[in-house]
């Protein structure tokens, strides 16, 4: 099972949705990001993170060049490990640039795939509203 961060936008209520809030509603999954993995910059250009870009860069370009000067497989090995590390955070980061652009933690979810995660997040909230 996977887990799901629920975030939903600035200026909503959880217990006044209107149909384009629901549409809204972003499902962050915990844990690796394979798309980060391969393509960093594309995919926090894709979903705006324009400071973590930016942080990347610079992290990537000092990395580089302290690798550099230690020379033999170190260019190699601090690259690839500084992949993994952005690919085991980016769900993390967008999560956060989310909350700090005002986006609100609601809930956490677990499901097999995405629409699973859904269904028993919005099963729950309309349980809850019915109450």
């Amino acid at each position: 099972m996977t887990i799901y961060t629920v975030l939903i936008p600035p200026d909503t209520r959880l217990e006044a949705l209107r149909e384009k809030d629901i549409e809204r509603i972003a499902f962050i999954k915990e844990g690796f990001c394979w798309p980060a993995l391969f393509f960093a910059v594309i995919w926090m250009l894709f979903r705006r993170l324009w400071l973590v870009v930016i942080v990347y860069l610079v992290l990537a370009l000092l990395l580089e060049f302290v690798t550099r000067q230690i020379g033999g497989v170190a260019p190699l090995l601090g690259g690839f490990l500084f992949a993994v590390l952005v690919a085991l955070e980016a769900n993390g980061l967008r999560r956060w640039t989310m909350e700090r652009r005002g986006w609100h933690f609601v809930a956490t979810v677990e499901g097999s795939t995405l629409a699973d995660a859904e269904q028993r997040f919005f099963s729950a909230l309309s349980a809850r509203q019915t109450m």
